[in-house]
């Protein structure tokens, strides 16, 4: 039964229940999973302030006293707190205005009351006893059997969610796509943002001074909790960190422990926040408004999003693992490809500088971690299969079809390896010219992969400054003015022009740290 089914039931219960008491105005508490009698519908009131705000008051009092009414319908006393705040729904209480209370409960356990206005000192006819005794029970078993189909549904959700979380992050495996942490729990947001049917979502990460940084932003105001970084303890996200449990609750800065906190904190009404935990806590996901009525959260929500806090978890441990693995097979291949370039001098520790080169060009351009591997693997991959092909042909001219056969050699041992789509690619085509000259499949421009434009021009730069017979800086500049020549033919040009300033800052930067040292 969706929400908006419920809230029909409720509104026919309520109805039928003024109807047999002749009142014009109630409203329908149930109680919570926390115990709360929470306002859920209402009939007969304006839209006043009063009205239109959200009430719960615990539910153990009544629980305790509901069960000696003598009648199905009791007229609450002036002391109650029900009572009390029943009567602030009206602008202008009436003179002798009452207030009924009907129980709504089954096998001795309280599921709600319907308060009613009635008049003060009415007596409950025995035979409306009787008609509202058998309303309430049937209500009772109606929503009783309606709670029952919501809780085997939000467990459904959170299942579904597992489900959905696994084929998100194997997807994106599959596809060869970068398993980066930012990109994954960017994703899983925005499935948030569907499974709850909220309009806002945050994710936030510790970090290392154990400092709350935002990781997803989605639907947040400027200043609003989630979109800057929070000590713990600080504020809902905060305060949920620290005591590695989960916080739901409405209108934040009437609660004690949010009151001192900035009100842009808090435009939403309700907010649930729940802790992400490894061995301990590692960050915290937020959402706020919720579509729908009642647009506050519910038990069943902050069971979904703890499912999907759990699944963010092994997702990013997933990739922590992955990405070991891949740092370990970065340093077999550098093994191996060492053991191959002994005796040959003219590679020796070649695949190590590319390796490197690649890698910090590539932290230069802030390209993330994991394409920063897939690079060096094709660099050692690029280096291996170089070795495997004779500079000369066996007739003492050049060998002709060499460059191709490295491809081939080099694509062969990737896939044998198991690497990812994108370093077959980057291996592939790194002989692909941009102005479309190139081979073996004719690519131009940005068809190029973004890693095979990179292995191009950091092989090319590298060979021509190491086999210059100039002094170091001035075979830099040689080789890098060879690649200027050939921009936007054979190399990206905007690559090209990133490249030159990143050596030029490695120059500057290697400059000063002698200086340093010579003083």
């Amino acid at each position: 039964m969706s929400t908006l089914d419920s809230e029909v039931l409720l509104k026919k219960i309520l109805e039928e229940i003024l109807s047999v008491l002749d009142s014009h105005e109630g409203v329908v508490l149930l109680v919570d999973q926390e115990h709360r009698l929470v306002k859920s519908t209402m009939a007969g009131f304006d839209s006043s302030e009063s009205a239109q705000k959200d009430f719960h008051i615990p539910s153990t009092p009544y629980e305790n006293k509901v069960f000696s009414w003598p009648h199905a319908a009791q007229m609450l006393s002036e002391g109650d707190p029900l009572r009390q705040w029943y009567l602030t729904l009206f602008e202008n209480a009436r003179p002798g205005m009452g207030v009924w209370g009907v129980p709504l409960a089954l096998s001795g356990r309280l599921l709600g009351l319907v308060l009613c206005t009635g008049k003060e000192g009415t007596a409950l006819m025995a035979q409306l006893d009787t008609t509202l005794e058998t309303l309430a029970l049937g209500s009772s078993v109606a929503i009783r059997n309606a709670l029952d189909f919501e809780q085997l549904h939000q467990k459904a959700v959170a299942l579904g969610t597992v489900h959905s979380v696994y084929r998100l992050v194997s997807t994106t495996r599959i596809v060869g796509d970068p398993l980066d942490k930012t990109a994954i729990l960017s994703r899983m947001g925005k499935l948030i943002l569907q499974v709850l049917k909220v309009r806002k979502c945050s994710i936030m990460l510790l970090d290392e001074q154990g400092v709350l940084q935002p990781c997803v932003k989605y639907g947040l105001e400027d200043g609003e909790v989630g979109s800057l970084p929070l000590e713990l303890g600080v504020a809902i996200p905060g305060r949920a960190a620290q005591d590695a449990n989960s916080l739901m609750l409405e209108y934040p800065l009437l609660d004690q422990r949010f009151e001192n906190d900035p009100a842009s904190f808090y435009p939403s009404l309700s907010y649930l926040s729940v802790p992400m935990f490894e061995a301990e806590v590692i960050g915290v996901m937020t959402v706020s408004e919720r579509s729908g009525y009642p647009n506050r959260f519910s038990e069943g929500d902050r069971e979904v999003l703890h499912t999907m806090a759990e699944q963010a978890v092994i997702a990013l441990l997933n990739i922590d693992t992955y990405e070991k693995q891949e740092r370990i097979a970065i340093k077999t291949m550098g093994v191996f490809n060492n053991l191959f370039e002994t005796g040959d001098p003219d590679h020796q520790g070649r695949a190590h500088r590319l390796s490197s080169l690649l890698l910090n060009f590539a932290r230069f351009l802030k390209i993330d971690s994991q394409t920063c591997q897939f690079l060096q693997m094709a660099a050692f991959i690029h280096g291996i299969a170089l070795l495997k092909i004779p500079r000369k042909s066996p007739a003492g001219g050049p060998a002709g079809n060499n460059l191709y056969r490295h491809i081939e050699v080099a694509v062969r041992m990737a896939r044998r390896l198991e690497m990812t789509d994108q370093v077959v690619s980057i291996l592939r085509d790194h002989h692909e010219n941009f102005d479309g000259t190139g081979g073996p499949r004719g690519l131009k421009g940005e068809e190029i992969p973004l890693g095979a434009r990179m292995l191009t021009l950091a092989d090319t730069y590298l060979k021509d400054a190491e086999n210059s017979h100039l002094n170091p800086e001035e075979a830099a500049q040689q080789a890098l003015d060879h690649l200027k020549e050939l921009a936007g033919k054979r190399f990206d040009p905007n690559l090209v022009e990133s490249f030159g300033k990143y050596i030029s800052t490695t120059q500057a930067s290697a400059t000063s740290q002698e200086t340093t040292t010579g003083a």
